[in-house]
């Protein structure tokens, strides 16, 4: 589920919660589902941003400014071997700019991994951490965001006791 936070000031020295309201619509009886969101936004600089995007198919991110239009060329992809990337289903930044990564299927169990790359990775980039195993509870990760305090959020697609073909 895509979720942009849109700060209303440039800069909140006081750590200032502004909200947000997630709606979901789905077939549950008590549809939809509403999710009440605060966010904190410190020191923003101005600058040119980055719209980045998971590409599954391709195993790889690629990262665009914002404001891009047309048949536009990426400013950075992260792609080849060393990447750690199989099958990228949803990605998040911390306030580093680190990049994690939501992979599925992945990892040693084949079951998924989240791969974090450092902020401004490009090419065959290396990934500092790679989280996957079986005590991770992942199984097939499809939606990731990382909070202000460093704690990562990960919605698994599959149930964990469902069996997961090899590819």
């Amino acid at each position: 589920v895509p979720v942009t936070f849109n700060p209303t000031s440039a800069s909140n020295p006081k750590g200032t919660k502004e909200p947000g309201t997630l709606t979901i619509t789905d077939d549950a009886a008590k549809s939809p589902q509403t999710v009440h969101l605060k966010g904190i936004a410190f020191g923003i600089k101005p600058g040119p941003a980055t719209i980045f995007v998971s590409n599954s198919l391709t195993g790889s991110v690629t990262a665009y400014p914002i404001g891009s239009n047309g048949d536009v060329a990426p400013t950075a992809t992260i792609s080849g071997n060393c990447d750690g990337l199989y099958c990228g289903n949803g990605i998040a930044l911390d306030g580093s700019g680190n990049i994690y990564v939501a992979n599925a299927p992945g990892g040693p169990d084949n079951t998924g991994s989240i791969v974090v790359y450092p902020a401004g990775s490009n090419g065959d980039a290396t990934p500092k951490a790679i989280i996957s195993g079986v005590r991770t509870k992942l199984f097939y990760p499809g939606a990731i965001a990382v909070s202000s305090t460093g704690k990562i959020y990960v919605a698994n697609v599959k149930n964990i006791g469902t069996k997961m073909e090899k590819p």
